[in-house]
């Protein structure tokens, strides 16, 4: 089961043991807990090469601050700069941002990403294991 909720300038890795606390063991398929700190369009650009690549020009790389507004903006601009009309805010690219991300890189960038990714493997290697 996946469980994605915006970190919110909390601390993500307080927000995801939390989500995880609330779940009772046992009673639900493995968990693994997507928590993009602080706002989902930061994983969006979390690998500004490959985010290039994907929509035409690279996003204008922030130092994190605490304002939703500001992200989405960015990436907004990105796909503008890029040559595309971002009808929905520019999330409507995230197939072809994601497809394009080489995702080590992104989560070298981003710590939550990488925590999300090394989560994602280790439940895939438990279903595999248990066969």
């Amino acid at each position: 089961m996946l469980v994605a909720r915006d970190a919110n300038c909390q601390n993500w890795n307080q927000v995801r043991t939390e989500i995880q606390q609330s779940v009772q063991p046992g009673r639900l398929p493995p968990l693994v807990v997507a928590c993009p700190d602080p706002y989902i369009e930061k994983w969006y650009m979390a690998d500004p090469e490959s985010f290039a690549r994907a929509v035409g020009a690279g996003p204008r790389l922030l130092r994190r601050k605490c304002q939703p507004a500001r992200y989405k903006d960015v990436l907004r601009q990105a796909i503008r700069s890029g040559g595309h009309i971002p009808t929905l805010g520019g999330v409507e690219f995230a197939r072809e941002i994601i497809q394009a991300m080489d995702l080590y890189r992104a989560g070298q960038n981003e710590p939550s990403l990488r925590a999300f990714l090394n989560d994602c493997k280790d439940q895939i290697r438990r279903i595999l294991a248990s066969g």
